[in-house]
C-alpha cells in the first residue's frame, strides 16, 4: 500500500495532484487545517493538508483482463517466499498443483480471470473499509474532524461523488458555530445554497428550441416524457405542435405515441431515413414546437448509437437533444450513457422516476461533470402531469431530499 500526505491550498489542488500522481483509485483517509510554521504562520491562512493512500490491488484488477488474453494464469497465485532446497520435490515426485502457472483453454481461462477479479475486488473492499475505519478513528478524536467526516459520509450516502462532496464540505470548514449545540441543523441550508450556486451558472441562458429530440438508453421513459411536455404545450401554453417519431424498433412503439398524438390533437409522422426526418421538418416549419421521439439504444451499442446521430445531425438550430436518464439507475450506468450518447451532442438533460429512488445525488455528478443542465424531472405515468420544470434551487433541493434521515444515523 502506498500512502503520501499532501499540503495544498484547498481541495481540488489536493484532487488533482492525487489522481496525477496516485491515480483515480487513491482514497483519502484523512484531511486536516494546519498553520504554517514560523511567526507568520498565526497570520496566514491555514493549510489544508490531505492523506491519501492507494492499493496495488485495483491495479492488478485492471490488469488481469489483459493478462487473461494473453493466456495468463489459471487460478490465483498466493504470495509467499520462493521454496528453499528442501521444498523441492524428489525425481519422480510430481510438483504441488498449489501456485503452479499453466496454460489453460480459453472457457478456463476466461473463468480463472473472472474469480481472480472478484476476489481482488473484494480484498480492495476490506482495505478500503479498514481504512475508513482508521480515519474514523483518528477523526474521533479531534470533535471538528469528526463533524466534517460526519457530514462527508452523508453526502456519499446520497450518492454525490467523491469529489464533490469532498468540495461541500470545504463549504462547512472555518465556520466553528456550526459546532454549537442547535447549530448544525444549518448545514443542509448551507450545503443546499452551496449546489445552487455551483450549477446556477448553466441556467443563465436556458431558452427552449424549435425542435426537442429526445435521446436515451431503452427503458427511461422518453416516450411517455415526450408526451407530457407535448400534452403541457399544446393544452396549456396554446402552441402549435407536431410530433414525430424515428423508433421503428420496438414493437407498438408507433401506435403508443399515436395514440398519445390524437388524445393530444396533434399530427403525428413516422419516419425511416435521415432524409425522410428532414423532410417532415420542413413541412412542419410553421409549428411552434416539433418534438421528436427515438428508439432507446443500448448505451454499449455503438452502432445504434452513430445511427441516431445520423438522424440528428439534420436537425436545425435552434433545437435541443434531451438526453433522458431514469433516476434509479446506478450511477455507474448513468456515467457510462451520457459518455456514449455524448457523440449525438445532447444540451440538456431529463431525469425520470425520481419517485423510484430515496436518493438523487447521482444527478448532481452527472450535472458537474458535462457542465449541462437538468431542465426537468418527472415523478410519475400521468399524461400530462407528473412533470416539474428545475431551476437551480429547485435541483438543489431535490438532490438533498431525505438528507436529515441520512444525517441522523450520526457518524
Amino acid at each position: 500500500m502506498k500512502i503520501k500526505r499532501y499540503v495544498v491550498r484547498d481541495m481540488q489542488e489536493a484532487l488533482k495532484k492525487i489522481k496525477a500522481e496516485m491515480g483515480p483509485e487513491a482514497l483519502i483517509i484523512e484531511t486536516r487545517r494546519t498553520r504554517r510554521r514560523g511567526l507568520l504562520g498565526w497570520f496566514l491562512p491555514r493549510q489544508l493538508e490531505v492523506t491519501a493512500a492507494v492499493d496495488q490491488v485495483q491495479q492488478a484488477a485492471r490488469e488481469l483482463p489483459a493478462v487473461a488474453a494473453a493466456g495468463g494464469v489459471s487460478e490465483r497465485v498466493p504470495v509467499r517466499p520462493r521454496p528453499g532446497p528442501a521444498e523441492h520435490p524428489g525425481p519422480g515426485v510430481p510438483a504441488p498443483e498449489r501456485g503452479r502457472i499453466h496454460p489453460v483453454g480459453r472457457t478456463e481461462d476466461a473463468t480463472a480471470a473472472g474469480q481472480n477479479e472478484a476476489l481482488l475486488r473484494r480484498e480492495l473492499a476490506e482495505v478500503k473499509a479498514l481504512l475508513r475505519r482508521m480515519m474514523m478513528r483518528q477523526e474521533m478524536a479531534n470533535p471538528e474532524e469528526a463533524f466534517f467526516f460526519k457530514w462527508r459520509q452523508v453526502l456519499l450516502d446520497l450518492d454525490i461523488g467523491e469529489g464533490l462532496a469532498e468540495m461541500l464540505v470545504e463549504e462547512l470548514r472555518g465556520r466553528s458555530d456550526l459546532l454549537e449545540s442547535g447549530r448544525e441543523e444549518a448545514v443542509p441550508v448551507i450545503l443546499q445554497s452551496r449546489v445552487a450556486r455551483l450549477v446556477e451558472p448553466l441556467y443563465r441562458e436556458v431558452t427552449p428550441g424549435r425542435v426537442m429530440a429526445f435521446v436515451g438508453p431503452t427503458g427511461m421513459g422518453k416516450t411517455t416524457t415526450l408526451a407530457k411536455l407535448a400534452a403541457q404545450l399544446t393544452l396549456f401554453h396554446m402552441k402549435r405542435v407536431a410530433l414525430v417519431t424515428i423508433d421503428t424498433y420496438r414493437i407498438g412503439a408507433v401506435e403508443q405515441l399515436r395514440t398519445y398524438a390524437e388524445i393530444i390533437g396533434v399530427p403525428l409522422d413516422v419516419v425511416m431515413t435521415p432524409a425522410e426526418l428532414e423532410q417532415v421538418l420542413r413541412r412542419h416549419g410553421n409549428k411552434d414546437y416539433v418534438l421528436i421521439d427515438s428508439a432507446g439504444r443500448p448505451f454499449w451499442n455503438a452502432a445504434q448509437v452513430a445511427e441516431l446521430q445520423s438522424f440528428l445531425d439534420l436537425v436545425p438550430e435552434p433545437r435541443d437533444i434531451f438526453l433522458v436518464l431514469a433516476s434509479n439507475t446506478k450511477a455507474r450506468d448513468l456515467a457510462r450513457a451520457a459518455e456514449e450518447f455524448a457523440r449525438v451532442r445532447f444540451n440538456k438533460l431529463i431525469f425520470t422516476k425520481i419517485d423510484e429512488t430515496e436518493t438523487l445525488g447521482s444527478i448532481l455528478n452527472i450535472v458537474h461533470h458535462w457542465q449541462i443542465p437538468v431542465t426537468y424531472v418527472t415523478d410519475g405515468q400521468n399524461v400530462p402531469d407528473d412533470i416539474d420544470r428545475v431551476y437551480p434551487k429547485k435541483l438543489a433541493k431535490l438532490i438533498f431530499r431525505g438528507v436529515d434521515r441520512h444525517a441522523g444515523s450520526g457518524p
